[in-house]
């Protein structure tokens, strides 16, 4: 809605910046090009040699020529044509002949300098309400260019939303894991140590400071959860040691705890981009050419068995 905004915006500035001089031209111009069904301009409609180069005695020379060639007065009725059509032939004839007068005057007059002015930059297409510009017309190069920052643009929104939408799902995870480990109030209460919690299939480690962590081991049947006759696992909830020796025992165990938050999702930038990440490997590629490949040597066994690496002995000029 902003960017349709700003547009709107844009357009109701570029449309008040054109008097109603400039939409006079930009209307013959359009009624020109679709009566000739070809791209052309005032001078060349009227037979100007010189173009906007040309020098008023020229342009009025020309002018002259063409208002006696297209003049009203020279139609005249042939024989089998109904008074209808000669009529309807006569308005085109008189309409050209209008619009013939507009131009002599505009090439002319003071606005000839408004009219190369957007014969030289281009000029609006109409567009059945409004006039746009449409003088740019892309070459292969730019199209592609055009496509790849399009295509980046929606390649890092993609990823935008994708990385706000994992930030989500772990808020919630930490709250569903607050909950089931020290209930609807999501606050420490009894003995305040912390709770093991097993959720998805994992075992979590809600601590009394609010913090969330992943136990990174494997799980174990019999141990932290058991088969029921229908197959399904139901874990079991561990309670908190209850002496020095189950203590030791649980430390025991090879477990690595993981932070479980949403600042752990990698912080998305445009250098994330499909784009910028063929760059960087078009790039390293082409470097680790430049470069050349050293002997890196042969593994030697020694005798207690282990393995060295050993380089090549540097062969000397003579």
């Amino acid at each position: 809605m902003k960017l349709l905004f700003v547009l709107s915006l844009f357009s109701v500035a570029v449309f008040a910046a054109w008097s109603s001089e400039d939409l006079e031209i930009f209307k013959l111009q359009n009624e020109l090009v679709e009566d000739s069904r070809k791209q052309t301009d005032f001078y060349e409609y009227l037979g100007v040699e010189n173009g906007p180069k040309a020098s008023y005695d020229e342009i009025n020379k020309a002018y002259k020529r063409m208002s006696r060639k297209l003049h009203p007065d020279k139609v005249r009725r042939k024989d089998g044509v109904s008074e209808k059509k000669f009529k309807r032939i006569k308005r085109k004839a008189e309409e050209r002949f209008q619009r013939l007068s507009l131009i002599g005057s505009i090439l002319r007059g003071d606005r000839r300098e408004r009219y190369d002015y957007y014969l030289k930059r281009g000029f609006p297409a109409y567009t059945g309400t409004n006039y746009v510009f449409s003088k740019f017309r892309p070459g292969v190069v730019a199209s592609v260019g055009v496509v790849v920052v399009l295509f980046s643009i929606v390649h890092y929104l993609m990823l935008k939303m994708n990385a706000q939408q994992q930030r989500r799902r772990v808020e919630k995870l930490i709250e569903d894991l607050k909950r089931k480990a020290f209930g609807p109030s999501m606050l420490p209460v009894g003995d305040f140590s912390d709770r093991r919690v097993f959720h998805l299939d994992k075992l979590f480690v809600v601590k009394i400071d609010g913090t969330v962590w992943l136990v990174d081991r494997e799980l174990i049947e019999g141990e932290d959860f058991d088969v029921d006759d229908d197959g399904r696992q139901v874990f079991r909830h561990e309670q908190a040691p209850r002496n020095r020796k189950e203590r030791r025992t649980r430390k025991e165990k090879d477990e690595v705890l993981l932070p479980v938050t949403p600042d752990e999702i990698q912080e998305i930038t445009w250098k994330d981009t499909l784009v910028a990440r063929l760059c960087r490997w078009l790039f390293t590629k082409t470097q680790k050419q430049d470069i050349p490949q050293e002997d890196q040597g042969t593994l030697k066994r020694l005798p207690n068995g282990k393995f060295k690496k050993v380089k090549p002995a540097a062969t000397k000029k003579a």
